[in-house]
């Protein structure tokens, strides 16, 4: 079945038709780009494991990066409402890692970042006007409020340090902040205890493992320093890297 073609399953009207369980909540997971998509697969197994709720997927149309979204959902095996259909039933609760559309959505929505945090600075665009001093950027009210009432019904922040980030740029979305860590550094922290079993199935050795992570865009840090994976496989076991000279980003 296409993405785009209508999906009969156990949501919406017909939900009884397509059940196997009789379950008692369905749960939307928006995924807008892969990277918000990985960040849901990191929190979305702590609810489909719970035999009372049937969880469904959907793509949301985005502006950003959002090539391969499709073949993502496609591995991950779930159940995939196309986005027109997604608007137009009703669930219990909606997951997502990005923003875009999801004023659309009938459910209460629940968002949560789908990276570290509210820390990067924007990239300074060419123009005419005169360069000011950047920022850090922070949450913008224009994508947390729509006709005079929050978006989300739930947003999830991994730090206090950053409740108070999104307090000072929109107060009223302060309100419905929920600090419950980062999914992602609790994998890492969990598996610790792993780290010679990963080791030995990535057939490492002996070897330094080094793990690089770029944003996207001209201000990227790949872009800016696209020789950096050659660089760094050419100092193999002699890596040094002042972490100050890293590029901006």
């Amino acid at each position: 079945m296409g993405f785009g073609e209508l999906a009969h399953g156990p949501y919406g009207l017909d939900a009884r038709r397509g059940q196997t369980l009789a379950y008692q909540r369905t749960v939307l997971v928006v995924v807008h780009t892969v990277t918000a998509g990985t960040r849901l697969d990191d929190v979305v197994p702590l609810v489909e494991t719970d035999l009372r709720v049937q969880v469904v997927f959907t793509f949301a149309p985005s502006a950003l990066v959002s090539g391969g979204v499709e073949e993502f959902l496609t591995r991950l095996g779930g159940v995939v409402v196309p986005w027109q259909q997604a608007m137009q039933a009703q669930f219990d609760l909606a997951i997502a890692a990005s923003d875009g559309l999801l004023e659309w959505v009938h459910a209460p929505v629940m968002t949560m970042l789908h990276g570290a945090g509210y820390n990067k600075y924007p990239i300074q665009w060419d123009g005419d006007g005169v360069a000011v001093q950047r920022e850090a950027a922070g949450p913008e009210p224009a994508r947390l409020i729509c006709h005079g009432r929050t978006i989300s019904a739930a947003i999830v922040l991994p730090t206090r340090g950053q409740v108070e980030r999104l307090r000072r740029s929109c107060p009223e979305a302060a309100r419905i902040a929920v600090v419950a860590g980062d999914p992602c550094y609790d994998r890492l922290a969990a598996s610790m205890s792993a780290r010679d079993s990963y080791r030995r199935a990535l057939r490492i050795g002996d070897r330094k493992l080094v793990a690089v992570s770029s944003t996207w865009g001209p201000g990227s840090l790949l872009s800016r320093r696209p020789e950096l994976l050659k660089e760094l496989l050419d100092c193999q076991r002699h890596l040094k890297i002042d972490p100050l000279a890293a590029p901006e980003f």
